[in-house]
């Protein structure tokens, strides 16, 4: 649109546009159309409209209304299609087609009028009007006008836009909205009403209504003033207006925005051909004034291609069936339709213009076909888009374009003919909304998914790696956001906004406040703040609220209020926001501008931008009082004195606070702490906001007065604004007086005048100034007036050092105040660069530690999330880290320690979710070693977490099944959960149905994390290539089982390969933990056990090469044909021997610690030795040779084997109850071969000495050679007595007694003290062969994982490597677990707790599933019912019994183990706090009862054990003859099951009283 000149300049005069929109020739000279009226009331009797007028229009006409008529009729508007007269009065309902006199509108009435629109043809058309405003003076508030034909359009002008209308006599206006119509006898209802306060009577004459086809070009000469009321754009972009004439009206089909808004494409049909034009938004566009918004008509590029002539003509085509996409430079254009469009639609094509952008007025074509592969030609919702991950970079390398069929993404570049990247296919139900929660979550790198029900995917666009999973706890979340470093995700659920961490789907905040309805909410995601609207909190029927929210604390920092039309645009860069909406020939396109940038953030809020007025200083002074009063009157007293904490520190001073209520006798006193000072100190106060500021030494504090109880008042801001110069080390502090103090009265920005300095020493004197020092300014926050030079982060972390003095003197209300202050600055934001914790963390000393300690204690409550655990902190960052590296030199940061873990356990069973633990797993080895007994505490208190969202893990798992022998090995194991023993499960998208025997399956799941059991190196982990990503993202297989098998054979060889995993140094202790021995189970199901296998196999043939040697030495009669055989064995050996070389090179000390790797040398060496040994003999006929080197090759290597088979348990067993026979024999071993060799001595010399010179030699057969004696004696025990058996004939009493000795030696006292030992030996074995048996597969475990990322493909190909699995486990098994396992240093009240915070985050696993509900619960309602079904199943879950306890009488409650049936459970909603009450209710009966049910069950447990038998064993006790103490104690027991019985029955009918009271509620 331009003025009568072309130049777009504003009219000297008026603000108008200068406007002639030429209607096609066929419309220009329309014959005059036959007008239907209504009837009318003259006062008596209803007549004629057309008789009324005709003797209207036959009176004589006044000469002002002659002048007036020729007027008007004067006024040519070639390119309107009609044009209607209007007539005065209230009678008037119709328009007609000859000028009588000026309609007038007067307040406070409506102005309506009926314009008949048949004979038209169809199209859209713009409406407009001449009228002459009177009075604008008078419209106090707004003009609305309104346009009703097949629906319902509004244009709300505001009042300082009515007073910049022009008040010409004839002014002609346009209405910005244009209107559609589809043909036949419509009229078209045109209403004004008028918010004019007290005036009554006119405001402004209408004197014709004319309508004209959207696309007509103006004519000089004519002026319009556009009205766009509440709609207003920013830019308009005016299709259609470019030379040529069309014969149709112009609709603009689909539009898009480049991401940074540079740049506009446009699609529309005209003359059979497709329509696509590129603008230039950064070009100045013409606007009519201030007020208005820049126009687009000409474009600076237009291309056209063919497409059918159905859709050319088509009305049945949806908003979203056409796409078209622009570039970021606007250099590419793309478009397509979606596969429901008659004759195909329009098929996908990209059309890349040079050069980009081009500036051609003459509209040549500049643009050429890009040869891209069609990908979108059978899309179902056809989503495109162009897309950057870096939106710094403007290079078209950097750009990625992507499509979405349904089924798949895939993803381009954009440079040249376009390459397919990869496609990524989506798992899950595809629909319309899931692609648009896609588009509209597009931020940075990731993006998210929400095809599976209950669940936001979250996903790295660049690989197609899933990054993490969000459990919204409900399937009907939607509108899933970003923010722009892609470290929280946003979701509106049930009226609500959810901010959760990206990777860890820890809670952050939840934004419900301002939401009314249980609606969606449009998401927009910055760094720390997001944009949202509400259409229920609207100023006007047409606008909507959007705000600009805090995450931090919830706060509203911004509102916008935009038209109720315009969408937000996906993607964009995320710093500005962009708003459009299409209507006929105009898009309009709102930009608020940079809503998340810091200047937009702090510029007052919702009054626009800030400024700052001078306040009013206070002295505080030694016991001065001020009298304060904020804008609501509330009254404040601010009285200041000294007061020291101990007879030798000096004074501090305080300030008393007291707030006043409706009374004298109702006020609130608060102390502050100031610190030590020998000078005064200032203050100001906004009375706007109820802020003090005190400005001490160096410190600046700012506190929120409030009069409500109990928070007298709120520190916001407690900041150390200088730093003292390096003058002289004993300079304690600075005294600054303050001159000036500028505020701004939201209390958001200071600016604060500081006197010259003077520097304070320890004695009370001071230096002189520094010629260099003089008067500063102080601003807060930082900005380029700021002379002091300390950056925020300087002031905000001296601030948070300084708070530690403070806490320490302060009061009760103080201390509060303080904690709430640093919780509130515990995570790191925007505003908040530096977290309080690490920065109290970081400052721990030993004379700060009970300080410290009780400050965090505060800050990290148990029952409210205040910092949530960054799993990606750095070790500069990380809590833990900094604790734990100051407790190498110092003990006492324990108790932080403990504070920590207390806080991490307890959230993670309350949110069901282990991220809380990361600070312990990326430090459990450090942790391991400083306080192994609270490693161990840790582990063992995580073991048994439930799972937050069971049924979202029972409809997509995979059952990690253990290896077993098949006869179809290949095939997967096609056992359900229900027929599963122990099942462990990996979450895995179901795409078939789901298996009804799922919902038998009852027994509760429990998380464990894979950080628990190895740590990751961060320096060593590989970068994704882009096959990988590739191999991942197209979700098929390209790793064959013989490229996996070659790859491993080639990296065993190699010298070096890095390790990307380590295990921690876990005590065998260690292993006594469930969830980790699940972690090893599931590694050793999925690789573990194959790369055992492959290795074992090979193994197997180097034991039967042994073998086979070994046996054709002694049954094949020619030896030299065995050359071969000792040849490959000495081949397999030295490679064996080169692999136990290289483990050794890669950590020796690893190795050397290990006995098992003696083993392995001495299996491999000895074999070895001996097939070298053997084949020398052979080609040397050496007739000397033996064969005694593989004799005991044979017993090595089956040794070997014995231990390499470890990993099966039952051989296991054995092995460790061996193992375990030896270590307790060592010193019993010495002892008895001493015992051997000194009788051995002693029978030598008995029978073998010679006591005088030449005496006779001995007549007997025992050997005199030393170690065939010592043999000779040994063999004693088996019963080989022939080398003395003729002794025992003689009476030599000498060897009889020393024979007698040797007896009771040997066999009563040595073999007996050996059997004894073995049984102990046994009993240890049989306590730890099962941990034995975990650490065993764990140390194939670790290899098979450090080997998956060095063979190519194999990660991203198998799905075999999730963050977390799914364990079960039954109630008595956590129960015994407990039992053992107690946490050490906590409070049997403690350890309650403890349990209790188990039993409300597993209350969900013994809910009823939705979708089984039997028909009872559906006739009681309880299908309408969102919360947790309860049963009388769930109560013995409460209760704490086990099935075998809880199987007793026919009125018993059932074990959760043996339930059968519909036990499953509901959504997730109000779940915890339901069970969190039933567990209350049930513990407090069992506390007036005087014993619980738990008590009875371990009574009755205590009881049958001491009578050596169970109540599962009661059967067999009873075939015995029974003596009476068997009898009573049968007794007790039978009355012990009885009160048992007796406890379930009420717990019945309690939970019977709940049900009910439930349902009443919900109904409520």
């Amino acid at each position: 649109m331009i003025d009568e000149k072309g130049s777009g300049s504003r009219n000297s005069s008026q603000d108008v546009l200068a406007l002639d929109i030429l209607a096609p020739s066929s419309l220009q000279t329309s014959a005059p159309v036959e007008q239907s009226q209504d009837t009318v009331n003259d006062g008596t009797e209803e007549s004629n409209y057309d008789d009324k007028y005709i003797k209207e229009k036959d009176k004589e006409p006044t000469e002002s209304i002659l002048a007036w008529r020729a007027k008007v009729e004067s006024i040519k508007s070639p390119n309107a299609v009609r044009r209607w007269y209007l007539k005065n009065g209230k009678d008037q309902k119709r328009g007609v087609d000859a000028p009588t006199e000026p309609a007038v509108v007067e307040h406070p009435e409506w102005f309506e009028v009926e314009l008949p629109m048949d004979g038209l043809p169809v199209g859209t058309y713009e409406v407009c009007f001449c009228a002459s405003l009177k009075d604008a003076a008078a419209v106090t508030e707004e003009l609305c006008f309104t346009l009703s034909l097949d629906g319902y359009s509004s244009t709300s002008v505001r009042q300082e836009e009515v007073q910049h209308m022009p008040n010409d006599d004839f002014t002609r206006f346009k209405l910005h909205r244009q209107v559609d119509f589809g043909g036949g006898e419509s009229d078209l209802s045109f209403k004004i009403f008028v918010t004019a306060g007290d005036h009554s009577g006119p405001l402004f004459d209408i004197h014709y209504i004319e309508i004209r086809n959207n696309h007509s070009k103006p004519i000089p000469g004519v002026l319009e003033y556009v009205l766009y009321g509440d709609g207003k754009p920013d830019q308009v972009v005016a299709v259609g207006q470019y030379g040529k004439a069309f014969k149709e009206s112009v609709n603009i089909r689909a539009f898009g925005v480049s991401d940074n808004g540079s740049h506009a494409a446009t699609l529309h049909f005209a003359d059979g051909l497709a329509h696509v034009d590129i603008w230039d938004l950064h070009a100045e566009g013409n606007r009519a004034s201030p007020l208005h918004p820049q126009v687009y008509d000409v474009a600076s590029a237009h291309t056209t291609f063919i497409i059918p002539n159905s859709v050319a003509i088509s009305t049945d085509i949806k908003p979203g069936q056409l796409s078209i996409n622009i570039s970021s430079s606007g250099s590419q254009v793309a478009v397509c339709s979606d596969s429901e469009v008659k004759d195909g639609g329009i098929p996908f094509r990209v059309f890349r213009s040079a050069p980009a952008a081009p500036a051609d007025k003459n509209l040549s074509d500049p643009w050429r076909l890009v040869k891209a592969k069609t990908v979108c030609d059978n899309s179902h919702y056809n989503l495109i888009s162009f897309y950057r991950e870096d939106f710094n970079n403007s290079d078209e390398d950097a750009e990625r374009f992507w499509t979405y069929d349904g089924k798949s993404f895939t993803v381009y570049s954009i440079s040249g003919n376009w390459n397919r990247l990869y496609t990524l296919s989506m798992q899950g139900e595809a629909n319309a909304l899931t692609a648009q929660a896609v588009l509209g979550s597009m931020q940075g790198r990731y993006f998210a998914w929400t095809g599976t029900k209950g669940i936001i995917s979250v996903l790295d666009f660049s690989t197609g790696k899933l990054v993490s999973r969000i459990h919204p706890g409900s399937d009907k979340s939607s509108f899933p956001c970003l923010s722009l470093d892609g470290s929280m995700i946003a979701f509106s659920l049930n009226g609500a906004i959810h901010v959760r961490d990206t990777l860890t789907d820890i809670p952050i905040a939840v934004y419900k406040e301002r939401f009314e309805t249980l609606t969606d909410h449009e998401l927009v995601f910055g760094k720390d703040h997001f944009l949202t609207f509400n259409s229920e909190i609207a100023i006007s029927n047409t606008l909507d609220t959007r705000s600009v929210v805090q995450v931090s604390d919830g706060s509203v920092i911004k509102s916008y209020y935009v038209h109720e039309d315009y969408h937000y645009l996906y993607p964009q860069s995320g710093h500005d926001a962009f708003f459009a909406y299409a209507h006929g020939s105009n898009l309009d396109i709102l930009k608020p501008g940079p809503i998340f940038s810091s200047a937009a953030l702090h510029d007052g809020g919702l009054d626009g931008a800030c400024s700052l007025n001078v306040y009013e200083l206070l002295t505080l002074g030694l016991e001065s009082t001020h009298e304060l009063v904020n804008a609501t009157g509330t009254k404040f007293t601010v009285y200041t004195t000294y007061r020291s904490r101990s007879l030798k520190e000096e004074s501090s001073m305080l300030i008393y606070v007291t707030v006043y209520g409706e009374s004298d006798d109702d006020k609130q006193v608060m102390e502050i702490y100031m610190g030590r000072s020998p000078h005064d100190y200032f203050a100001f106060f906004l009375p706007e906001t109820s802020q003090l500021g005190l400005v001490t030494d160096d410190y600046f504090q700012l506190w929120t007065l409030a009069a409500e109880k109990p928070r007298v008042c709120e520190l916001v801001m407690y900041l150390k604004y200088q730093r003292f110069p390096e003058v002289d080390p004993d300079i304690v502090t600075c005294e600054r007086a303050i001159s000036a103090v500028k505020a701004c009265k939201h209390g958001k920005n200071f600016n604060l005048r500081l006197s010259e300095p003077f520097f304070y020493k320890n004695d009370g004197s001071f230096i002189e100034i520094l010629e260099t020092q003089h008067e500063d300014t102080l601003t807060i926050p930082a900005t380029s007036e700021d002379t002091l030079g300390t950056s925020d982060i300087y002031r905000l972390t001296g601030g948070y050092i300084g708070l530690i003095d403070f806490y320490s003197s302060a009061g009760e209300s103080a201390k509060r105040a303080i904690v709430r202050y640093l919780k509130s600055r515990i995570r790191v934001t925007q505003q908040n660069p530096v977290s309080s914790l690490i920065t109290l963390c970081s400052n721990w000393t030993q004379d700060r530690s009970s300080t410290l300690e009780a400050m965090i204690a505060d800050m990290l409550p148990i029952d409210l999330i205040t910092w949530a655990p960054d799993a990606n902190t750095t070790k500069e960052s990380d809590v833990l880290t900094i604790i734990l590296e100051k407790a190498k030199f110092h003990s006492s940061t324990l108790p932080v320690v403990r504070i920590i873990m207390d806080y991490c356990v307890h959230h993670a069973y309350r949110s069901h979710n282990l991220a809380f633990i990361s600070p312990f797993f990326s430090n459990l080895r450090d942790f391991m070693e400083i306080y192994p007994d609270e490693a161990k505490e840790l582990l063992g208190r995580i073991a048994f977490v439930p799972v937050g969202h069971r049924s979202n893990i029972l409809n997509n798992h995979a059952i990690i099944h253990s290896p077993g022998f098949r006869l179809q090995f290949w095939k997967p194991s096609i056992k359900t959960l229900s027929e599963s023993t122990d099942p462990i499960l990996q979450f895995r998208v179901s795409s078939g149905p789901l298996d009804p025997s799922t919902n038998r399956f009852t027994l509760p799941l429990f998380l464990a994390s894979f950080d628990a059991l190895w740590s990751y190196r961060d320096d060593k982990m590989p970068i994704r290539s882009n096959s990988d990503a590739m191999a991942e993202a197209s979700n098929k297989t390209t790793t064959a089982w013989w490229k996996i098998l070659l790859h491993m054979l080639r990296l065993k060889s190699h010298l070096r390969m890095d390790a990307y995993v380590e295990c921690y140094n876990f005590d065998l202790e260690f292993f006594d933990n469930p969830a980790i021995a699940a972690l090893v189970a599931y590694k050793w199901n999925t690789i573990g056990f194959w790369y055992w296998f492959v290795r074992f196999f090979f193994q197997c043939c180097f034991y039967a090469l042994v073998a086979i040697a070994s046996i054709l030495q002694v049954y094949y009669p020619e030896p030299s044909k065995l050359v071969g055989l000792f040849i490959a064995i000495i081949v397999m050996s030295a490679g064996f021997v080169w692999l136990e070389l290289l483990q050794a090179i890669r950590s020796v000390a690893r190795y050397a610690n290990s006995g098992y790797n003696v083993l392995d040398m001495v299996a491999f060496l000895l074999p070895m030795a001996a097939s070298i040994d053997q084949v020398i003999v052979i080609y040397q006929k050496d007739s000397h040779g033996n064969n005694r080197l593989l004799s005991y090759s044979v017993l090595a290597v089956f040794l070997h084997m014995l231990f390499e088979l470890r990993i099966n348990k039952m051989v296991c067993k054995y092995v460790t109850i061996i193992q375990e026979a030896v270590s307790e024999i060592k010193v019993f071993f010495f002892i008895f071969a001493g015992g051997i060799l000194a009788f051995a001595i002693a029978v030598l010399h008995l029978l073998r000495s010679c006591p005088y010179e030449g005496c006779d030699e001995p007549t007997t057969d025992f050997s005199d050679n030393f170690l065939g004696a010592l043999f000779q004696t040994y063999f004693f025990l088996g019963g080989r007595w022939d080398p003395v058996s003729d002794e025992f004939a003689t009476k030599e009493w000498g060897f009889q007694l020393m024979m007698a000795l040797f007896f009771f030696f040997t066999i009563i006292l040595m073999l007996n003290v050996l059997i004894a030992l073995v049984n102990v030996a046994f009993v240890k074995g049989d306590d730890s062969w099962r941990l034995i048996w975990i650490e065993s597969r764990l140390r194939y475990i670790e290899s098979a994982e450090n080997m998956s990322y060095h063979i190519p493909g194999f990660r991203q190909t198998y799905d075999l490597f999730p963050k977390e699995i799914y364990f079960t486990a039954g109630p008595k098994q956590v129960k015994e677990f407990r039992k053992t396992h107690p946490a050490n240093g906590k409070s049997d009240e403690e350890a309650d707790r403890t349990e209790e915070l188990m039993c409300q985050s597993a209350s969900e696993l013994v809910y009823v599933h939705e979708n089984n509900m039997s028909k009872e619960n559906d006739e009681e309602g309880m299908l309408n019912y969102a919360g947790p079904v309860l049963t009388p199943t769930n109560m013995a879950m409460f209760l704490d019994i086990d099935n075998d306890t809880a199987d007793v009488g026919e009125e018993g409650v059932e074990g959760v183990e043996g339930v059968e049936g519909d036990n499953g459970e509901v959504e997730d909603g109000t779940a915890p706090s339901v069970g969190s009450g039933i567990a209350e209710v049930v513990e407090g009966n069992e506390d007036n009862s005087g014993s619980g049910t738990a008590g009875i069950v371990e009574v009755a447990e205590g009881n049958e054990d001491k009578s050596g038998s169970s109540t599962a064993g009661q059967d067999g006790i009873a075939s015995e003859p029974e003596s009476e103490a068997i009898k009573a104690l049968s007794a007790q027991v039978g009355a012990l099951k009885t009160q048992l019985a007796e406890q379930q029955q009420q717990a019945q009918r309690q939970f019977e009283e709940l049900r009910n009271l439930l349902l009443v509620r919900q109904t409520a």
